[in-house]
């Protein structure tokens, strides 16, 4: 990551910082706060002092009893409108990271195709990051098989896969294990379950740490990207391979590093992201 990267970085996650601590929410009636809950202290003195100053009021007579009705309806709006703001507390859930030193220039690119079993009439779907060594192959198995607790045929959908097309010439493909894992959502329940102990109307906003990654892909003119994006429908299970380029150019498999079935792949146009995406953030940061 350069220092022009460093930047963005600190820019985005200093303005979604704000964004998710503080918010102006439509309602179906009006509007409400949504503020972090370290505020709640400055909140309840405000109510407190608005009331005083409301209660106050009683004793002072204005000239004209139009500004009269107008002050207590403001103190009584002020009071109902923070009465109805909304609190949100955080989690942080640091997801599995790699167990390995990342060294991305070992990552060369990515594959994707259909494979045909001998004797079956069926096409498999095959995806993959094509790699530079052995060693660095067995790495990269070793921390999928951390986040995916062993399993190669990822049904829990701890692992997930994306190609983000950023514009003719180009796809990002990205690997990152899933923040609504089903473990993740029972670790989630149970903070909710804990605080609503104590408040039944605050919102939790969870945070996550996770490693992303990726590689940035051409589409050449021999690429098979834009057919297999054409073919492949979202919630088809995919293979997924890790493998090297052999001599003649052709990727070919690597003897003890086993295939996983990854059951989450998404292919999506840049423009087509949102800011549920993780995708989203992750390229306004690495352009």
């Amino acid at each position: 990551m350069n220092i022009w990267q460093k930047v963005k970085l600190k820019v985005i996650t200093s303005l979604n910082r704000l964004r998710i601590n503080f918010q102006i929410e439509k309602t179906p009636k009006f509007y409400r706060i949504v503020i972090h809950e370290k505020l709640k202290p400055v909140f309840k003195w405000l109510k407190i002092i608005l009331t005083a100053i409301g209660l106050s009021a009683a004793f002072y007579t204005f000239e004209n009893s139009l500004y009269s009705f107008l002050f207590a309806f403001s103190v009584w709006a002020l009071i109902t409108f923070i009465e109805r703001t909304i609190f949100i507390f955080n989690s942080l859930v640091v997801l599995p990271q790699l167990t390995y030193e990342h060294e991305p220039e070992r990552l060369l690119g990515a594959s994707f195709g259909f494979a045909v079993p001998q004797g079956e009439a069926i096409e498999i779907p095959v995806v993959g990051f094509v790699v530079k060594d052995e060693e660095y192959a067995r790495q990269l198995h070793e921390t999928l098989l951390y986040w995916t607790n062993g399993e190669t045929r990822d049904e829990k959908c701890n692992i997930c896969l994306s190609a983000i097309v950023l514009n003719s010439k180009e796809y990002v493909f990205l690997c990152y294990p899933n923040m609504e894992s089903e473990s993740v959502k029972k670790f989630h329940k149970k903070v909710e379950a804990k605080r609503k102990e104590t408040s039944l109307t605050d919102t939790h906003i969870p945070l996550f740490a996770l490693t992303i990654l990726g590689k940035r892909c051409q589409i050449g003119a021999g690429s098979y990207f834009p057919t297999f994006r054409q073919r492949h429908q979202d919630g088809t299970p995919v293979l997924f391979q890790i493998c090297m380029p052999d001599k003649k150019g052709e990727v070919k498999n690597i003897e003890g590093v086993s295939d996983f079935i990854i059951f989450n792949l998404k292919i999506r146009d840049r423009k087509d992201l949102t800011r549920k995406d993780i995708e989203y953030d992750f390229l306004n940061v690495m352009g």
